[in-house]
């Protein structure tokens, strides 16, 4: 396998903007190890696009993704 394979680039544009389930939000998933079968991962990369201002919650299941990230805020 040649290591200087070229990283494929995904542009804003095309990533699909799924609503957060509180209806506050939306995220574009870059890349996770998810099948597609259904919504489980065990990492993802994403970004979030916050309605308004929000209160940080965990979702029930995700407090051990979380174990320490913190969200970054503007």
């Amino acid at each position: 396998m040649d290591s200087r394979a070229p990283v494929p680039i995904t542009r804003y544009a095309q990533l699909a903007a799924r609503p957060w389930k509180n209806g506050q939000g939306i995220t574009r998933t870059l890349c996770s190890d998810s099948t597609g079968i259904d919504d489980s991962w065990t990492w993802k990369i994403s970004i979030a696009e916050i309605t308004g201002t929000q209160p940080y919650k965990l979702l029930s299941g995700s407090a051990a993704r979380a174990n320490g990230v913190r969200p970054w805020l503007s």
